[in-house]
């Protein structure tokens, strides 16, 4: 039993290596399905606008039948194959097609270049197509090649048989003299009778049994169908572009890949918010989301309390737009829910946002604080507690907002106001303060405010963060000396249960 297990062990992994690969093609494709629509509608529109742009070519065919039973000459089906062939090539060639142009005053190479010819063996039937820019011409040039066709069969089925009627004539007179060749001079006649025969069956071999018609619709270009192979075509062009795209730019493909890499536990996973979806779906959505950050708040109260005053956590990302600052302002909210007065910073004074979840101002704030304290080396707690605004319908939960845009921030937050004002809320009555800070990688300024709060939670998205990004933001975090509480996955594929998402849930989501 235990030499199978090494086997055992490596189809389990070879199994999960296949769905980890597969998933990975999944959401590359998912991601990338704005660009695989783009490619797709481009193509398609392309393809469509051409076609009906393009000239109307008509198609117009005529039938001729061969009929071998009609002449005494013996005939098996290799002959008949053969003869068809040569009635086939005999169609396009100049005799033909000079004879038929004059006859509806065409142009011999236009004609000639638009005329075709296929022969049936099983059918023993001659089809000459022509294609033209209108229908009635497209009829006439298919008409008038057949018409030309018989014609100049005729003419040289009948000059063979002339010349072979001359030729036995010539011996029948060289033998009239020779009383012994009697039998030879009768034979020469019942073979010149034959000829006749043949020569006057000429007309019924060949025979036009179904004229062209002017056709009901163009034959090129049919836009329809020349849309629906393009939409296809591009939809496969934009599957593999797509594919190429994230192999070219490599992404994570699960949050257990992600944490990974990040050598920190996953805490939740937060879905993608789908920009087009129902009412119900979007309140399905919101209430899924309530409950992640309730499951959120929850861990990290079971991470421990400070006991020497609230518990400050730093809340960033290692680049920007993977949502921290939403993680930020949902997780103040569950903990203010769950009876923790909770304070949250707005330190990123380069792009702010987080006052625009609460539909407070931007200034006074936590830069303005900063320049004024510069002259006193400590901010007065007089002014602090007046910028700090209690957040609207979120008992529990206060705002202090990013202030004014000042042109050096790392500079701000190097200073002594800072470490004043961090020991100013390690003295506080709140049970948390969570600090929504810039991305850690390529700015100082979150590097100032992990050395204050100690404890950071990490935010990462995963078709936004590389694996490249997350090597750089683990090299900074054991330089700094951080201690990461865990990282919030945002990106993961969104699933439902009702067990979860009552009514009375999607009534708190609105």
């Amino acid at each position: 039993m235990s030499s199978r297990e090494p086997t055992g062990r490596a189809t389990g992994s070879a199994f999960a290596d296949q769905a980890v690969n597969v998933r990975r093609y999944v959401d590359a494709i998912r991601r990338g399905a704005w660009l695989i629509a783009v490619i797709a509608v481009t193509v398609t529109v392309l393809v469509l606008v051409i076609s009906l742009a393009a000239a109307k070519i008509y198609k117009a065919s005529a039938s001729v039948v061969y009929n071998p039973t009609s002449t005494v000459q013996a005939s098996d089906a290799a002959s008949i194959e053969r003869q068809l062939a040569t009635f086939e090539a005999l169609v396009r060639t100049p005799a033909v097609t000079s004879k038929a142009a004059r006859q509806i005053s065409d142009s011999r190479t236009a004609l000639r270049n638009s005329i075709s010819a296929v022969a049936d063996p099983k059918a023993n039937i001659i089809t000459i197509t022509a294609t033209a820019p209108g229908a009635a011409r497209a009829a006439a040039r298919a008409n008038a090649v057949a018409r030309a066709f018989l014609s100049v069969q005729q003419n040289i089925q009948t000059a063979g048989y002339d010349q072979a009627r001359s030729q036995l004539q010539a011996q029948i007179a060289a033998l009239r003299g020779n009383p012994a060749a009697a039998s030879q001079v009768a034979a020469l006649q019942e073979r010149i009778n034959a000829l006749q025969i043949n020569a006057a069956d000429t007309t019924s071999v060949l025979q036009i049994s179904e004229p062209a018609t002017p056709p009901a619709g163009a034959a090129s270009p049919r836009p329809g169908l020349n849309a629906l192979i393009a939409l296809f075509a591009s939809l496969i062009v934009g599957v593999l572009v797509a594919l190429a795209r994230d192999q070219l730019r490599p992404r994570f493909a699960t949050p257990r890949e992600l944490a990974s890499m990040l050598r920190q536990p996953v805490l939740v996973s937060l879905p993608y918010r789908a920009r087009f979806a129902s009412e119900r779906r979007r309140r399905m959505q919101a209430a899924l989301e309530r409950e992640t950050f309730d499951a959120l708040q929850a861990s990290v109260r079971l991470l421990g309390s400070s006991p020497e005053g609230p518990r400050v956590l730093l809340i960033t990302s290692a680049v920007h737009g993977e949502g921290k600052t939403t993680v930020t302002a949902n997780l103040g909210r569950s903990l203010a829910r769950a009876g923790q007065r909770t304070l949250i910073v707005s330190g990123d004074l380069r792009f702010p946002s987080l006052h625009e979840h609460f539909q407070l101002p931007q200034s006074p704030g936590l830069s303005d604080l900063l320049t004024a304290a510069l002259k006193r080396s400590a901010p007065p707690p007089e002014k602090l507690e007046k910028m700090i605004r209690p957040a609207p319908s979120d008992r529990g939960l206060e705002v202090l907002s990013a202030g004014q845009t000042p042109a050096d921030p790392s500079s701000l937050l190097s200073g002594a106001p800072l470490e004043f004002l961090f020991e100013w809320l390690r003295e506080s009555d709140y049970s948390y303060v969570l600090v929504d800070s810039p991305p850690m990688l390529g700015l100082g300024d979150s590097s100032f405010l992990a050395q204050q709060a100690k404890e950071v939670l990490l935010v990462a998205r995963l078709d936004r963060v590389s694996p490249e990004q997350v090597e750089d933001l683990n090299e900074l975090v054991d330089r700094l000396r951080l201690a990461p509480v865990g990282v919030v996955v945002v990106g993961t594929k969104l699933e439902m249960s009702p067990y979860y998402l009552s009514e009375r849930k999607l009534a708190l989501a609105d």
